[in-house]
């Protein structure tokens, strides 16, 4: 009895170091990820000219893309909180291709 404990008590550990080593890793992939988009969205801000900053206030576009961009903010919150991973994918997919089409086509 006691060497079968001894063994499972490994197996757990195992499993155990491994699944802190992967949420390590998706910690650290959405830390990057973080930084460098907001390193990019830092230079887009500086750059911008008078012109682009009223041009886009005054545009419809913008506020599609706000809108969408807050909805993906809240779907992905839900669906990660409430492990509906599936559903999450595809509505994610399905508003990254609506602020696909609002930025690049209009």
């Amino acid at each position: 009895m006691g060497k079968f404990s001894l063994i499972w008590f490994r197996e757990i550990m195992k499993r155990a170091i491994s699944l802190d080593a992967f949420r390590g890793f998706a910690i650290i992939m959405m830390v990057l990820s973080g930084t460098i988009a907001g390193e990019y969205l830092k230079d887009w801000i500086k750059n911008r000219t008078h012109s682009d900053q009223m041009e886009s206030f005054n545009s419809h576009r913008t506020i599609w893309i706000l809108a969408a961009s807050i909805t993906l903010l809240v779907v992905n919150l839900y669906g990660l909180y409430t492990r509906c991973l599936v559903l999450n994918l595809f509505s994610t997919v399905a508003l990254l291709i609506t602020l696909w089409y609002y930025i690049f086509s209009l």
